[in-house]
């Protein structure tokens, strides 16, 4: 694992960006992707939100590429890095203090905290995506870290574990 202080726009059209999202999928069909580099790739790319939103009701809460063509080639320019779960009750601190929490609550997943396992599950399933498109690195921010509440010290092992030297990790997520 390669850590640079970037602007992770920088990267774009050179290796795929990884974006940290949530699973959860409004009524209308688009994934939240309201908060840090989530809405600003959403912001980016029109309808992000909602081929996402589709592909995650229909194959589940996993990495999915963005996929564009240039001159008949296939450019990966995103992909989606679940860190957060569809539903759950570990609820951001910004929230807990709005909400009257009973035991076995469940609430969206964007309201959520990171959670370490999810991001386990995304690491292995960015794995073999990875391979089965023949990428050799991607580019993430530190993920869970900002809107999910983790700490780097305790995700930073499980993303070297796992993606070794597959990954470059930014500290910035630059501006819109």
């Amino acid at each position: 694992m390669l850590e640079e202080k970037a602007n992770i726009w920088e990267y774009l059209g050179k290796i795929p960006i990884c974006i940290p999202t949530n699973g959860f999928v409004k009524s209308d069909g688009r994934l939240v992707m309201g908060r840090g580099l989530a809405q600003q790739a959403r912001d980016k790319f029109k309808d992000l939100d909602l081929i996402w939103g589709k592909t995650v009701a229909r194959y589940g809460n996993l990495p999915i590429p963005l996929i564009s063509y240039n001159r008949g080639f296939e450019l990966f320019e995103l992909i989606s890095f679940p860190v957060k779960p569809v539903m759950g009750q570990n609820v951001l601190s910004r929230f807990k203090k709005n909400i009257n929490q009973g035991a076995g609550d469940e609430y969206p997943g964007w309201m959520c905290k990171a959670d370490l396992e999810i991001i386990k599950k995304s690491c292995r399933s960015l794995l073999v995506l990875m391979e089965f498109y023949s990428l050799d690195k991607v580019v993430m921010p530190r993920v869970g870290c900002g809107n999910g509440e983790l700490q780097w010290q305790d995700v930073k092992p499980v993303i070297e574990e796992i993606l070794r030297d597959k990954v470059i990790v930014v500290d910035k997520i630059g501006g819109k």
